[in-house]
């Protein structure tokens, strides 16, 4: 090769790697600012969350504030829970933990009579049906729309905790939506 060949080709490889180098840095830039998008995303998405769990918690204690209705409304939701919980046919540990930062955040378990403690203890080992859950929903009558939109946010959250929606969760929301209508 000659003088002018290596040049040419030198001059090639050089424009090549600056190129190159160009082209990484850009693409350095975009994963970066894909990075900052998802976290800022994940960030939102967490302070969603966090507005919605305040809302509920402030729904919660309007409603428990009657004094007549708290324990039975209290017990009423672990049932809703418990049963959108085990729709899969497992309760997880990250959806009982959510159960009971949702129902017992408000209500510590003292506050319930050591009967209804230990009637929400035994659902955890043998969970009432959706048609059971239904029926103590109408006869204490929490079919009311504000009860139903308590019971509607413990259920996308319980179902939620463990950060997977699966086919017989989607089933079990459609027979609550069905029974709601």
């Amino acid at each position: 090769m000659g003088f002018w060949g290596k040049v040419i080709g030198g001059a090639v490889i050089g424009v090549t790697a600056f190129a190159l180098g160009a082209a990484k840095g850009r693409w350095d830039k975009k994963q970066e600012q894909k990075q900052c998008d998802l976290e800022r995303r994940a960030g939102a998405a967490k302070a969603e969350y966090e507005r919605e769990l305040e809302k509920l918690k402030n729904e919660l204690a309007s409603i428990i504030r009657d004094v007549e209705i708290r324990e039975q409304f209290l017990v009423t939701s672990f049932a809703v829970g418990i049963c959108a919980a085990n729709a899969d046919h497992d309760i997880s540990d990250e959806e009982r933990e959510e159960l009971e930062e949702l129902a017992f955040g408000l209500a510590k378990t003292d506050v319930l009579s050591k009967a209804a403690q230990k009637r929400v203890e035994q659902w955890y080992n043998s969970p009432p049906e959706l048609a059971t859950v239904w029926r103590m929903i109408e006869d204490n009558g929490f079919n009311k729309p504000k009860y139903i939109s308590v019971f509607d946010k413990i259920i996308n959250m319980v179902i939620m905790a463990d950060d997977v929606k699966n086919h017989h969760e989607e089933e079990f929301i459609e027979a609550w939506n069905s029974r709601v209508a």
